[in-house]
C-alpha cells in the first residue's frame, strides 16, 4: 500500500483512539475538516502536519510514518531515561552538568545523534 495512505490510515486510527471527530481534530490542528479528510485519505500530508499531529495526539513519528514503535535503546538505557524523567529540574541540571563535564564535545554530539 502507498505510504501516504498508510500514514492517513494511522492518523485516522490515532484520532479515533483519542476520541476526536474529524471536525474537532481539525479545530485542534487549526485546519479545515476537508484538510483532515485529505490527510486521512493519503492525498495531502505535509511534514509540518506530521509533526503537529504527533504532538497533539501524543504518538511517535516512527509509528505514524513506519507503523512501528521499535526503539533502539537497551533495557539499561530505558531504565536510565525513566529515572532521569522523574527527577526534579534541579536534579536534572546537576546530572547534565556532570555529563557535560565528563564528556568531550564530540562524544556529546554522538550521543545527541543517537537520540
Amino acid at each position: 500500500m502507498e505510504i501516504k495512505k498508510e500514514i492517513g490510515r494511522r492518523i485516522k486510527e490515532a484520532r479515533n483512539a483519542k476520541g476526536y471527530k474529524q471536525e474537532s481534530f481539525a479545530e485542534l490542528l487549526n485546519k479545515s475538516q476537508g484538510t483532515i479528510s485529505m490527510m486521512e485519505n493519503g492525498k495531502s500530508i505535509l511534514i509540518e502536519d506530521i509533526y503537529l499531529i504527533c504532538k497533539k495526539l501524543d504518538i511517535s513519528a516512527d509509528w505514524l510514518i513506519f507503523g512501528s514503535e521499535e526503539t533502539y535503546f537497551t533495557e539499561e538505557e530505558k531504565e536510565f531515561l525513566f529515572k532521569y524523567s522523574i527527577l526534579s529540574e534541579r536534579e536534572k541540571g546537576r546530572i547534565d552538568e556532570i555529563l557535560d563535564r565528563n564528556h568531550q564535545p564530540e562524544e556529546i554530539k554522538k550521543i545527541g545523534n543517537l537520540l
